[in-house]
């Protein structure tokens, strides 16, 4: 360890002593109050969104239960939704249905150890009477009916029955050792089974009379209000509320864990890891010292990622193989540092892990990488301009999350203040010391094994890495400088163009590329791009189809351009710039985010990509290596048994939906994989890109001309063909199944298979949307609110875009004894969706619909996803456009005549089931 203070160090630390103990000041634009009760509350007013936001936080979680009182919390949080003074049995759903809002979304609970909290997010400001009716109702109004309990109890038991699954994942494991000494491992938020089955009204009512006062009550709300306005609503409903005795519980911070070494079974979906936990203290954020002592260890956090993830890539070939943060448990932070390898490379990849680590630790950082975590003066513009697009409801749960933290919501202007005086603070022996206090103490150290691996081999790796991880540190190679690729070697132009609006522009460049660009302001300095076609899996001739898993990560992991696989990975770093595939069975793209100032380079980097990949055995072989035990892990997990022996029936195993095998990845060649990027970007494709980015257009028809139109595109070495089906399985059971899930639970599904064709146009896209929302609340009223079946039933559209005809899924996690009688259920939705749909139901869903596509200009990244879907597709952007016109140009008539044809007799209904191990199917 190194022993040596500098004089720079001592400066460092110094600085953090004259600020530890200065107050941080809120935010001035938060409106804070308290009424005579002692309710608080928290208004920050702004016409800038329409919406409106509302959060409702009661001092009362896990911690405050009593041993007969387990998930009690929890459980009247539930009931807040099940019968008030204001809203019979679930009124307050229907209410927020008819004004567009859905359940989930935006009205909704949760529970934690220290906190319930209430969610409210309203389309606008003309809906704040129902809003505050029914937070008057939380506080002192809840019917607590005997009956409603105990039809909760189901739906709590299936919501118990989703979540706490006997084979936990990684982070759960993790979660459940850190807390495993601490009061919080007898206070789970959702209780236990028994608890729960043996809560009454009057159980219930002790709890909600002793913790729901208001004293222990806070009210936030956010966006287009009247701070005046909110008071007297505050005033009118909660006012009277009295006061009760109950004091506010005190913090409480589960102790330090026990250095150890951990071995346990890896869920097949998640693969090998290894993680490292160390402690880092109770959280505290109180004065400027604390403050800036958490953004060093969050920047700390991002600079051993970044080097991991650079060391690691020749060993995984995955990009994103690590998982470095900053999570707390129970009042107490932790970095955790998580490396995700193929089972096989295990020993490797962990010695390059610890190494790395210990090189971090004992030989510290230089300044290049001391100022890729530094803040500068221009993000002033970018943070005002990330402050200016909050939207209300990301707004209160920033607020929300740093309140229950403890933390103050720090104003804009404070908060760039202090960021660029942390900054001034940073020096690399400031950042090497603090890397040095973080990582040396000794760590939980957890390996997750696969059923491949022997555990005892994997247990002395393990200690290996550990004996490792705590020895001097070597000083690792340079990372190497700034990265360039090599110059783009064609040219096009722009032949013609077009103002489909005063924002959407189209040019068609010289080699036939039609270029869509919305300027949108809101985007700020955010740039999506998107390049791609609809065809996707279903062109390939059907011994090409394992190709198309490998291409993309093969064409990043052979290097392109002049640079190898981490010059690429550099220069994507540098830029802030990301890149990803999108291959589905019937459409093909590339995802670009990037910086507006970055622009030219993510478009000459896709010039790369399309017209120049370099292919190389190495590259296929690291494909190969990564996507195998991805589509091992996820074939030998209870979802890739039943999607195996189920879902993949419905299509009659067409190779175009499911996953490739494994033997047939191991036998993909490099002249397969180069034939795939050939069909994808032919000549014959009709390649169009979308763009959503606040720049000037004139400039950008340059960038698009001289990168993208410079692109030749040639003949496809193979044919294309259409390799969908024209029918779902033509020989289908009636009943499918398998018995793969875990002892006591149970799935339940049901599959509609129509005849009536998919996706002819966008207006039908919309209606297959207002569809969705009427079955989902169908399933939702029938299963989980009447039958007490399960907490989260649900239906999706089965069939995907472009796919000929359509299909619908019902499915729900069930006890298993009640498989049976849910598909009964859906089967009885089934049935009332034949007879069509009333003009009420439309109305509600489409109101939904109008709500949900609402400030599609408010998220650049969503934005440019929905409309490139469409624009591949070949339905056009005019719906949306003008999401009013486009919706209120479909009738209630329309929507009800195809649930007719898509759920009528014609339609073939095949029910379907996962059981536990040894358990027969139900039918």
């Amino acid at each position: 360890m190194r022993l040596l203070v500098t004089l720079a160090t001592l400066f460092l630390l110094m600085g953090c002593q004259s600020t530890s103990n200065s107050k941080l000041d809120a935010d001035p634009e938060w409106v804070t109050g308290e009424l005579e009760n002692g309710l608080t509350y928290h208004i920050y007013a702004s016409d800038k969104h329409t919406p409106v936001s509302l959060r409702f936080i009661f001092e009362a979680g896990s911690l405050q239960e009593t041993d007969t009182q387990l998930g009690y919390a929890h459980f009247v949080e539930h009931m807040a939704f099940n019968g008030s003074e204001h809203f019979e049995q679930n009124g307050i759903l229907d209410y927020m249905r008819s004004i567009g809002a859905t359940f989930g979304p935006d009205v909704n609970a949760y529970t934690s150890e220290k906190n319930t909290v209430y969610v409210l997010d309203l389309p606008n400001n003309a809906h704040l009477d129902k809003a505050f009716n029914w937070f008057n109702d939380i506080a002192n109004g809840l019917n607590l009916d005997a009956n409603e309990v105990e039809k909760e109890k189901g739906v709590i038991v299936g919501e118990w029955r989703d979540s706490r699954r006997e084979k936990k994942s990684a982070y759960m494991y993790m979660y459940e050792k850190a807390i495993a000494q601490s009061q919080l491992a007898a206070r789970d938020p959702i209780g236990t089974v028994p608890s729960i089955e043996s809560a009454t009204d009057v159980s219930l009512r002790q709890f909600y009379e002793t913790w729901y006062q208001p004293q222990l009550a806070h009210l936030v709300v956010v966006g287009d209000v009247s701070v005046e306005e909110i008071k007297a609503h505050i005033q009118r409903e909660l006012g009277k509320w009295e006061r009760g005795n109950t004091p506010a519980p005190d913090t409480y911070v589960i102790p330090t864990p026990l250095p150890e070494t951990i071995l346990q079974p890896a869920l097949s979906a998640e693969g090998a890891s290894a993680s490292f936990a160390y402690d880092l203290g109770p959280t505290a954020t109180e004065n400027k010292g604390q403050l800036f002592n958490q953004w060093t260890n969050e920047g700390t956090a991002y600079l051993i990622r970044e080097r991991l993830e650079d060391e690691l890539l020749s060993i995984t070939g995955k990009p994103n193989s690590v998982e470095v943060g900053i999570t707390s448990a129970g009042e107490r932070d932790f970095l955790i540092i998580r490396g995700l390898f193929p089972a096989e490379r295990r020993e490797e990849a962990q010695t390059v892990i610890v190494e790395t680590l210990a090189s971090m630790r004992d030989r510290g950082v230089d300044e290049k990488a001391v100022g890729n975590i530094r803040w500068y003066q221009d993000a002033r513009k970018y943070y005002r301009q990330y402050d200016d697009n909050l939207l209300p409801k990301d707004r209160i749960s920033n607020f929300t999350w740093a309140f229950m933290r403890g933390e103050p919501s720090l104003g804009t202007e404070d908060l760039l203040s202090l960021r660029l005086a942390w900054s001034r603070t940073l020096n690399r022996y400031g950042v090497s010391d603090h890397l040095e206090a973080m990582l040396s103490s000794e760590p939980v150290v957890f390996g997750f094994w696969l059923d491949d691996e022997q555990e005892a081999q994997v247990e002395d790796l393990l200690v290996d890495a550990h004996t490792r991880l705590m020895e001097q540190g070597k000083k690792r190679g340079s990372r190497g400088g700034n990265t360039l690729l090599a110059a783009v070697s064609h040219n096009g132009t722009v032949i013609a163009e077009q103002k489909k609006t005063e924002t959407l522009n189209v040019w068609t460049l010289s080699n036939g590329v039609e270029v869509w660009y919305q300027q949108n302001p809101k985007a700020k300095e955010q740039v999506r791009i998107v390049v791609g076609d609809k065809g996707g899996r279903a062109l390939l001739p059907e011994h090409l189809v394992s190709a198309s898993f490998l291409m993309p990560d093969a064409l990043f992991l052979s290097g392109l351009a002049g640079q190898d696989a981490q010059g690429i990975s550099r220069y994507l770093n540098e830029r802030s710039t990301a890149i990803w595939p999108e291959i589905t069975p019937t459409r093909h793209a590339l995802h670009i985010d990037t910086n507006r100032y970055y622009m030219d380079d993510a478009l000459a980097l896709t010039h790369h990509l399309i017209q120049s990949p370099a292919f190389t055995e190495e590259g296929l072989a690291l494909s190969k290596q990564k996507v195998s035990e991805d589509f091992k892990n996820f074939h030998a997990s209870i979802n890739g048994k039943y999607d195996d022996a189920v879902f993949n029936k419905l299509r009659n195993d067409n190779p175009a939906y499911r996953l490739s095998t494994v033997e047939d990845i191991d036998a993909t060649s490099l002249a397969d994989i180069s034939a795939v990027h050939d069909v994808y970007f032919s000549k014959a494709r009709n390649t169009k890109v979308y763009i959503v980015g606040n720049l000037s257009p004139n400039r950008l028809k340059r960038a698009v001309a001289k990168n993208l139109g410079g692109i030749v595109f040639a003949e496809p070495s193979v044919p294309e063909l259409n390799i969908q089906s024209d029918t779902w399985s033509p020989a289908l059971s009636d009943v499918l199944g398998v018995s793969e899930e875990e002892k006591g639970k149970g799935l339940s599904a049901l599959y509609v298979l129509s005849e009536v064709e998919n996706d002819q146009s966008a207006e039908v896209v919309f209606i297959d949307d207002i569809l969705s929302r009427i079955a989902t609340r169908k399933v939702l009223n029938s299963v989980r609110e009447q039958a007490s079946l399960s907490y989260s039933p649900g239906s999706f559209e089965l069939s995907i875009d472009n796919e000929k005809y359509t299909g619908w899924a019902f499915a729900a996690s069930v006890n298993p004894h009640q498989a049976k009688q849910a598909n009964d259920l859906f089967e009885g939705v089934v049935q009332d969706m034949a007879k069509g749909v009333s003009d009420d139901e439309a109305t509600v869903a489409s109101t939904q619909l109008r709500e949900a596509l609402q400030g599609l200009d408010e998220n650049a990244h969503h934005q440019a996803n929905i409309f490139s879907r469409y624009l591949f597709n070949g339905w056009g952007v005019d719906a949306l456009l003008d999401v009013n016109k486009t919706i209120d140009g479909i009738s209630p008539e329309e929507i009800s005549d195809r649930a007719k044809l898509i759920f009528g007799k014609q339609s073939k209904v095949v029910r379907a089931y996962n059981m536990p191990e040894g358990v027969e199917l139900p039918e």
